[in-house]
């Protein structure tokens, strides 16, 4: 038994049923239907004998019912059913023809393709014959970022955000001569510092390629190569040169029409929403007012300067002798550890060492006591020396120094705010410590930061999408170029965002070759 498939053209579907075997009735049923003139026609010509005026015993009729869209991703999502209906006759044994008319075809060839990059030979395929078809040309999407959809390309810029206001805030530190690249431990941290906050960026750029692969297989040069060897020869075209599908969309090239949709500006303007956080971040990190605004919050609401100015002085002293303790302790463990130290002389510095850790116990219990909130006071000091003082002086007013027209300080202002402030939310600084504590507050605004700008970005394409549908209306007269694209995609059904329609062919773009004009 052998098969021939029938595949429709665009709008074919229209007041018919989807199941093949309702399609009954005394009405005229379309060529692809069961019962049509077309199947009887065929059946005469295939019988064994020719002369029963009966379809022939030796073949039979699928028809095959697609949404019949005038769009590149429905006849796609059409291309893989098919190929799935293909490969159930393929495991049947059966031997089979394909035929489609107008963008059934563009499904066929879809179908083959599609085939051809997964590996699916279809040997039971003796025949695909196309009728009428306008094989559209796309040209995919140079960039990645382009090739995404519009909420996708949002999320990419906010996954990019944490890492422009670091390498914003490091060049502010390298240029003010905080950090100091002289040493292999300074070197690690930039690097160590940098691949964490490139981490959130990796890895959605990972995502997104991933993503993207989906649509990569209709343009494999291996893929088009093995499907033009595999199917090219059994493919037949028959189709008029003034076949009224194929010229029409072919000459679209060529026209210049003046067809305005008062929504054909949306997708351009929303496009400008992935931008606005970046834009926005730019706009603040230059504004004066607002960073003295936000470094005025910080000092008088966050970390309450004034109210712990008063303990400054006593905080000072305390860590001076601090670090003085850990110093020496340092220092005789070296020492301790040197080679050709005597005996008597380990044992007196082990001695020390012990005497130092027993003064350092006593003067973390006399801090904790006579500063109970040591480390709000730890982070203010660090807060006013980083950006309230210069070589230990306030700054004119007690203000953010430089007024909010440092850029560079304000950039690092920034992300201490995103960063420092973030982490100080999640976790309780006065819990735990050492290394583990360390990691978190590193790793806290890697895994946050992302996520909130995310959230901001996707509302910030939503409220840019509405008002994006009311200027398309007002300016859609003065962007009849804009317009004449439109046409042209809906004309092609260029509804996918990672690809442009330049044109349509008598053959499908793999095949290299024309099927001739009837």
């Amino acid at each position: 038994m052998a098969k021939i498939v029938t595949v429709h053209g665009t709008f074919a579907h229209i007041e018919t049923v989807s199941d093949p075997a309702e399609m009954a009735g005394d009405g005229a049923k379309q060529w692809w239907q069961p019962g049509s003139s077309f199947e009887t026609q065929m059946g005469r010509l295939i019988d064994s004998d020719g002369t029963s005026g009966e379809a022939g015993s030796g073949v039979s009729f699928k028809p095959f019912v697609w949404n019949g869209d005038n769009s590149e991703t429905s006849r796609r999502r059409a291309g893989s059913r098919l190929l799935s209906e293909l490969k159930s006759l393929e495991d049947a044994n059966e031997k089979y023809c394909v035929v489609g008319h107008s963008h059934g075809g563009s499904v066929i060839a879809s179908a083959l393709l599609e085939a051809s990059a997964r590996g699916t030979k279809l040997e039971g395929l003796k025949r695909w014959i196309t009728i009428g078809t306008p094989f559209v040309e796309l040209r995919r999407e140079r960039y990645l970022f382009l090739r995404l959809p519009l909420l996708l390309k949002a999320m990419f810029v906010a996954s990019l955000m944490l890492l422009f206001m670091y390498l914003f805030y490091v060049v502010g530190e390298l240029l003010d001569g905080q950090v100091v690249l002289n040493s292999e431990g300074e070197i690690t941290r930039l690097i160590v510092s940098t691949a964490l906050t490139a981490m959130p960026f990796l890895i959605y750029y990972l995502i997104a390629y991933f993503y993207d692969r989906n649509s990569r297989i209709f343009y494999l040069r291996r893929s088009k190569n093995l499907a033009r060897k595999q199917f090219g020869g059994r493919w037949l075209a028959l189709s008029h040169e003034d076949d009224e599908a194929v010229r029409g969309l072919g000459s679209l090239r060529r026209m210049q029409l003046k067809i305005f949709s008062k929504n054909f500006a949306v997708p351009a303007i929303s496009l400008l929403s992935v931008f606005v956080l970046p834009l926005a971040y730019l706009y603040v990190v230059m504004s004066p007012t607002l960073m003295v605004g936000i470094a005025n919050f910080l000092k008088e609401d966050v970390y309450q300067i004034q109210e712990y100015s008063k303990q400054d002085k006593g905080v000072r002293e305390v860590m001076i002798d601090l670090r003085r303790i850990r110093r020496g302790i340092r220092n005789k463990r070296n020492a301790k550890n040197e080679p050709g130290v005597e005996i008597s002389r380990q044992s007196e510095l082990e001695q020390e060492i012990r005497q130092l850790q027993r003064e350092r116990s006593a003067l973390r219990k006399s801090i904790a006591k006579r500063f109970p909130k040591m480390t709000e006071i730890r982070r203010a000091q660090r807060f006013e020396r980083r950006f309230l003082r210069v070589d230990n002086k306030p700054c004119e007013g007690g203000n953010l120094c430089g007024g909010g027209r440092n850029i560079l300080l304000n950039a690092k202002l920034l992300f201490h705010l995103v960063t420092d402030e973030v982490s100080s939310w999640a976790i309780d600084l006065d819990v735990g410590g050492g290394i583990v504590r360390r990691v978190l507050l590193s790793a806290l605004p890697v895994l946050l930061v992302p996520i909130a700008f995310g959230i901001v970005a996707v509302l910030m394409v939503l409220i840019v999408q509405f008002l994006a549908r009311i200027v398309s209306g007002s300016i859609s007269g003065w962007l009849d170029r804009q317009t004449w694209f439109e046409v042209r995609r809906s004309a092609m059904g260029n509804d996918t965002e990672s690809e442009v329609a330049v044109g349509t062919a008598p053959a499908p773009v793999w095949t290299r070759a024309s099927g001739g004009s009837l």
